[in-house]
């Protein structure tokens, strides 16, 4: 919900062509994001099976790191792969793309904390829970934030929300004395 509602909001708020912008560089995040599917698609099964948390320790912060320094590239250059996919007349975008691979830094550990973790130890409603709170907590900063919105403050709350699926989801962890 909190992913689709941006590029609504923004074309609701902001016109046409500043949804056009925002997309732009949410199309280049979410085909990022796409990369580490293989990653949690194979963590999962295996979690769920041998519950190896030395595994998914080193899993996480191995896929951690490499994900920070793959998006430090991809904001040193945004500017090129918007020019380079777009053109060099969406340069609107480029702060949006940098934004959101900052999200990006939280967004991974987030998901690889979700399923491959609580999912495979029987709570799978935290995880489903903390993107509820989070789409709810997304969608009313929307709301509040409308008269004074902007693309990038859009992406910035993206930020916010990712950051609070994270922290529920490691509060969850913790309460229950997974890891």
């Amino acid at each position: 919900l909190y992913n689709y509602s941006n590029v609504i909001f923004i074309g609701l708020f902001l016109g046409n062509a500043a949804a056009g912008y925002y997309s732009m560089a949410e199309k280049i995040f979410q085909a990022i994001t796409t990369l580490y599917a293989p990653i949690n698609d194979a963590l999962y099964p295996y979690m769920a099976k041998f519950k190896n948390l030395g595994f998914f320790k080193k899993m996480l912060g191995y896929a951690t790191l490499l994900n920070v320094i793959f998006l430090g590239f991809v904001i040193v250059f945004a500017k090129w792969i918007i020019f380079i996919v777009y053109g060099k007349f969406y340069f609107q975008a480029v702060n949006v793309l940098k934004i959101l691979s900052m999200s990006g830094v939280i967004w991974l550990p987030a998901l690889l904390i979700g399923y491959p973790l609580l999912g495979a130890f029987g709570k799978d409603s935290l995880a489903n829970n903390s993107i509820i709170i989070a789409s709810i907590f997304h969608i009313a900063m929307l709301t509040i934030l409308s008269p004074i919105a902007t693309i990038q403050l859009v992406a910035f709350l993206t930020i916010i929300t990712q950051l609070i699926i994270f922290v529920v989801r490691l509060y969850g962890v913790r309460k229950l004395k997974i890891v």
